[in-house]
């Protein structure tokens, strides 16, 4: 009986030695782990930290270096460009000295078809510009290219469609060149200097242009229009029959001291309904001095008459 209790304390006291060391062994085992896991998470933090200072190293030592060499890289592409941009300029001269065949169409299909190719070649160049405005003025040019194009693609076929793509592209194309080369150093060679040139003009009227377009509506503008039955029985026949012609007619002069070659403009009638009726008109060669009838036909009478100017040309 003896015997059986001490080896029942002993079996039992060995499992409390074993369950104790097992219990302060895990203990042990938890800080270690516990004590590893804080350790690494240090030694992580202290990566990340480095990592971010060096990131930061690096920003700051890219925006130290990096404008001097995006001017450089500008540089380069619009030297790029100005190869790219005068070799279209050598071809579009070609086209027009040695197309034989005489037709319109022959011609300006060869010349978008450059202009396509030129477009194509700067696109690739856009990404490697860093300057913002430079990049706009590039893309400009590259937008009036595109008008261009098409509107010598569709001039033959549907004029009236694409007749307002070829003024819209000229004024694109010349301000951007001329800020191009004028700002950016952008190269046009001796041979296209004419095309820079016309370039230059066309900035020029542009700059004048709005400041023209006001003075050519301020002549038009001037005086009252006088109103009178047509009896000229062949204008009234355009009208139907039984049916009352009016005829609207005044002189204006050319007061400015500007020569105006060539005014293009709209007579609006504003009828008691408020309904306007447009009578499109121009003046050719109302150079300072001169004087000019502006006249139209209608079988309304108006209760106000206003001018609208659309296009000036001068010299």
């Amino acid at each position: 009986m003896r015997k059986n209790i001490k080896s029942l304390i002993g079996k039992n006291f060995k499992k409390g030695i074993i369950v104790g060391v097992c219990a302060s062994t895990l203990f042990l085992v938890g800080c270690v782990e516990g004590n590893k896991e804080s350790l690494d998470k240090h030694k992580r933090d202290n990566v990340e930290d480095t990592s971010e200072k060096e990131k930061e190293k690096d920003d700051l030592k890219e925006v130290l270096i990096s404008e001097d060499e995006k001017r450089e890289s500008d540089k380069r592409t619009l030297s790029s460009a100005s190869e790219i941009i005068n070799e279209s300029l050598n071809e579009i001269k070609a086209i027009s000295r040695d197309n034989t065949s005489g037709k319109l169409e022959d011609i300006e299909f060869e010349l978008s078809s450059v202009m396509e190719k030129e477009n194509k070649r700067l696109e690739n160049l856009v990404e490697k510009i860093y300057d913002e405005d430079l990049l706009s003025t590039f893309k400009e040019y590259i937008r009036g290219n595109e008008l261009r194009a098409k509107y010598y693609k569709g001039r033959s076929e549907n004029y009236m469609e694409v007749m307002d793509y070829g003024s819209e592209a000229d004024e694109i194309i010349s301000i951007s060149i001329c800020k191009m080369v004028d700002e950016y150093g952008l190269v046009i060679n001796e041979e296209n200097m004419d095309f820079y040139e016309d370039c230059r003009e066309k900035v020029a009227y542009l700059d004048k242009k709005d400041n023209y377009k006001k003075i050519a509506k301020e002549l038009i503008s001037k005086g009252e229009f006088k109103v009178e039955l047509e009896e000229d029985e062949v204008i009234k026949s355009g009208f139907g029959e039984d049916k009352e012609v009016f005829k609207y007619s005044k002189v204006v002069e050319n007061t400015s001291g500007i020569n105006l070659d060539y005014i293009a403009f709209s007579i609006n009638g504003k009828l008691e309904n408020g309904k306007i009726e447009e009578f499109p008109s121009v003046l050719i060669g109302f150079n300072s001095g001169k004087s000019d009838e502006i006249k139209f036909y209608t079988t309304n009478k108006y209760e106000s008459m206003e001018v609208e100017v659309e296009w000036v040309s001068f010299n």
